[in-house]
This record gives structure tokens, C-alpha cells and sequence, in this order.
């Protein structure tokens, strides 16, 4: 159940120390009232710092939405977790890079821990297996399925 809290209501030990969201529901505002309520650390999921790579997964965010939100988190007075992944069927060594120099142009954040970038991993009957089985790098669906278990 959802909660309408205004920011007068809210005191400094209302919240749990951690919380994870998507970077397209955050404001400075909504941010500075999380860590006033206790919060002081965010996690966002926002695999990739290519917005082609973002537009494929269907993330609906930029990678510039992605460090406004992070940046802002990090101002508010939380510390970050992020979760990047590499490895859909569009990846380059360009986007890779991409995703690298997102990575550094936030060199300053106090992070949680250091971002790592992790492989995708295509789970049966999802776009990602489909598209794995169409281009030939899944040869056979229950050999791969029972491989993986």
C-alpha cells in the first residue's frame, strides 16, 4: 500500500537505510526528503552507459537521465549501488566504451561499491532467449536450460 508523505511529516527515522528505484522517478527534492527520512543508500539498475544499449532493453532512460539521478543522489547525501550488465545482442566494442566513459564521468561518487558490469544472461521464454535462439548462439533450448542448472 502506498503512502502520501509530505515533507513536514516525514522525521529522520522513518525509512529503513536502504532503497533501490528507477533514475526516472527521482528528483533533487524526493531525494533530499529519502535521506532526511533515513536513507542513505539508493540502488539503481541502469545496465548500460549506452543509449542504444538503453533503448534496446526498453529502460526508458538516457544515459544522461542515468548520471543526473546518480549525481544528485550522491549530492543528497546517499551513498549509490549500480547495477550494470553487458552482453545483449546489439553490444559492441563502441557501446562498451559507451558504457566506460559513463562509468568514469562519475568518478566522483561516493559508491557503496565499486560498479562492476555483469553478463547478461538470456532466461527461457523471454525477448533476450528468442533473440539468442534467432541469432544461433542458443543450438539447443533444453541442452542450454539443463546446462545451466
Amino acid at each position: 500500500m502506498f503512502k502520501i508523505i509530505r515533507p513536514d511529516d516525514v522525521a529522520e527515522t522513518d525509512m529503513e537505510a536502504g532503497r533501490g528505484t528507477q533514475v526516472r522517478l527521482v528528483d533533487d527534492d524526493l531525494l533530499r526528503l529519502m535521506h532526511k527520512a533515513g536513507c542513505i543508500e539508493i540502488a539503481y539498475g541502469v545496465e548500460s552507459g549506452s543509449n542504444a544499449i538503453l533503448e534496446e532493453m526498453k529502460k526508458g532512460i538516457t544515459a544522461d537521465l542515468a548520471r543526473k539521478a546518480i549525481v544528485a543522489s550522491d549530492n543528497a547525501g546517499m551513498r549509490v549501488v549500480l547495477s550494470m550488465i553487458a552482453g545483449t545482442p546489439s553490444e559492441t566494442v563502441e557501446t562498451l566504451g559507451e558504457t566506460r566513459d559513463f562509468l568514469i564521468s562519475l568518478n566522483r561518487i561516493n559508491w557503496t561499491t565499486i560498479p562492476s558490469i555483469n553478463f547478461i544472461v538470456p532466461l527461457p521464454n523471454t525477448e533476450l532467449f528468442n533473440a539468442a535462439l534467432r541469432m544461433g548462439l542458443i543450438n539447443d533450448p533444453e541442452d542450454y536450460v539443463v546446462d545451466a542448472i
